[in-house]
């Protein structure tokens, strides 16, 4: 009988038979919160003044509350929004929103996300069990089983892509930070776990990368390539967690899944 005064939880530490009782089972005690894999996305610093991001209202976490993104394989999805995500390409006078929506901009995409996919599931397989993935012999310590941007050569080197069409002198360059140059404690690192945002849709455990995009084009007088603006145009790509790319049969199927369900976060960068 519980006395007055006296919380439940004062009686559920009395005894490990009052415990079950009252809470019906006794896995309760057992924690179903796992240690994210990444820092959360939602506590990277977003300002000079040490604000995550959680606590602003900035234009990435609106974009996650509203659950604002599209199929990265829905090429003419990607291509309606690219004036809301890249609209430095629309106003710019060296490079124009139909570069963006080209093929070669879909395949670069596609490419750096199927690498960092690969990387993902090499951490989890040993190195004689792969046979396709870029890079996976020197991408990760396998004997640690290391994460890419958690250890081994990402701590100093970029993930890149580079995909070009010397017919219509047009070349993207998209690529990852090593955390050399941007610590995963900010936004702006290369991946992060999405964790706990209001209202998204998305797994707490989504994988969000930072993508960095230069655009070149050659120019016809000397025929080099030159880029187009001072700054790499960033985005965001949102993917399935880490558990899910581990579960795949082999890094071929790792990195389809992955393709096929990843997104682009709808940034309205205007």
């Amino acid at each position: 009988m519980l006395h007055r005064g006296r919380s439940v939880a004062f009686h559920v530490a009395e005894g490990l038979t009052v415990a079950c009782i009252i809470l019906s089972s006794c896995s309760y005690f057992s924690s179903t919160t796992r240690e994210p894999y990444y820092p959360l996305l939602s506590h990277s610093i977003f300002s000079d003044q040490s604000l995550t991001l959680i606590e602003t209202n900035n234009v990435v976490i609106k974009a996650i509350k509203s659950n604002r993104y599209v199929s990265v394989s829905d090429y003419q999805g990607v291509n309606d929004v690219a004036k809301i995500v890249f609209n430095e390409a629309e106003v710019s006078s060296a490079v124009s929103l139909s570069d963006v929506q080209s093929s070669l901009f879909h395949n670069a995409l596609e490419s750096i996300i199927k690498q960092f996919t690969c990387e993902v599931f090499t951490s989890k397989h040993p190195n004689s069990s792969i046979q396709l993935c870029p890079l996976s012999k020197n991408a990760t310590n396998t004997a640690e089983r290391a994460l890419p941007f958690i250890d081994g050569v990402r701590l100093k080197h970029r993930l890149s892509t580079t995909i070009h069409n010397d017919s219509v002198g047009l070349e993207f360059e998209l690529f990852l930070r090593s955390v050399q140059e941007r610590s995963l404690d900010t936004l702006w690192g290369a991946v992060h776990e999405l964790g706990k945002i209001p209202n998204s849709e998305l797994s707490q455990g989504s994988l969000v990368l930072t993508v960095n995009m230069n655009i070149h084009k050659k120019n016809d007088l000397d025929r080099r390539w030159r880029s187009l603006h001072h700054e790499p145009l960033v985005f965001f790509v949102i993917l399935p967690p880490v558990e899910s790319i581990w579960q795949s049969k082999n890094e071929i199927k790792s990195m389809s899944f992955a393709y096929e369900k990843a997104v682009l976060l709808i940034v309205d960068s205007r």
